[in-house]
């Protein structure tokens, strides 16, 4: 090998080392959602954007798997023995609803080096977070009414929030406002 296949010259004529002699590969991530429709959709669009700003530094697997708590790390932790990549990171994602062994499922995901990511109660309440803050107790079926009486205002299809609303991400993005969510959610974590 020559020094010409190690070494490029810069504008002045001096000898550089070439940067990114062999081409590294992507990171691989898993993310395994206990909801089906609602995160999945959700994070298939955050994937979409991530992916044309990264195309070439990762490669993200999503999967709605309808369990929940240590079923879904179980589950989690099948998926990644039959799978054949090798991923750098595996994260779950919970629901938080009143499930008695929530806590039990976080210590299980973090034993087997798994990254826990949760949604307080509803995973609507962050999709609502974007459009205007809400610290009362509501129920789910209310973040529901509340998104699609904000959706009816939106000129596009969409007109009735819905779980299975495939481009959630893409519709938050260009009606609402994702660090406006951001500063709400801090705000009601505090």
């Amino acid at each position: 090998m020559g020094s010409d296949d190690i070494f490029k010259k810069n504008r002045r004529g001096k000898l550089e080392r070439k940067e990114n002699l062999r081409r590294k590969k992507p990171d691989q991530i898993l993310i395994v959602c206990e909801g089906v429709e609602t995160e999945p959709n959700y994070l298939n669009g955050l994937k979409a954007k991530l992916e044309d700003e990264c195309k070439k530094r990762m490669y993200i697997e999503i999967k709605g798997v309808g369990r929940c708590t240590t079923s879904l790390v179980d589950y989690t932790t099948k998926l990644v023995r039959e799978s054949k990549l090798i991923y750098n990171e595996i994260w779950c994602v919970f629901d938080k609803d009143d499930f008695i062994d929530f806590d039990n499922a976080i210590e299980h995901s973090k034993k087997m080096g798994y990254m826990a990511a949760w949604s307080n109660e509803s995973f609507e309440l962050w999709l609502l977070l974007h459009f205007q803050y809400l610290d009362s107790q509501i129920g789910r079926a209310d973040y529901n009414d509340k998104l699609s009486e904000i959706f009816n205002g939106f000129d596009n299809d969409v007109k009735k929030y819905d779980k299975s609303i495939k481009d959630i991400y893409d519709i938050l993005h260009q009606y609402g406002d994702e660090q406006k969510a951001i500063k709400f959610a801090k705000r009601l974590e505090e």
